[in-house]
């Protein structure tokens, strides 16, 4: 169970990091590199599991879907014309670390940070 700080500390962090992502975009490209939809979810999954955990998504979705890239590119020979939706990676590894941390709890790359933020 989450603490009502952390809560509120893990829609910050979880939708702040993808916010800060976009905002940086538009500043330097002028088109926003990320989708109003992902930082709405990901300030939910940053409610959902905390600022911890929100950041362990982070962290390895990130991982996997380079490894997806990486694969997508071996099998199309280096041509990719479609940029990949990072939006289900994101989604599918929300799910696995919260199974993962109810089941091992401290297998979670951030598992130290519980402390710090008042997650029990």
């Amino acid at each position: 169970l989450l603490t009502p700080a952390a809560v509120i500390w893990g829609l910050f962090v979880g939708g702040g990091v993808f916010l800060a992502a976009s905002m940086f975009s538009v500043m330097s490209k002028g088109t926003a590199g990320v989708s109003e939809g992902v930082i709405k979810h990901a300030a939910a999954v940053g409610v959902w599991l905390g600022p911890v955990g929100s950041l362990n998504v982070l962290i390895v979705s990130a991982i996997i879907g380079s490894f997806g890239v990486m694969a997508v590119r071996k099998l199309t020979g280096g041509a990719i014309e479609e940029s990949i939706n990072f939006g289900p990676i994101y989604a599918a590894t929300a799910i696995l670390v919260f199974l993962g941390g109810q089941m091992f709890p401290s297998a979670m790359p951030l598992s130290f940070l519980t402390i710090n933020f008042g997650v029990s």
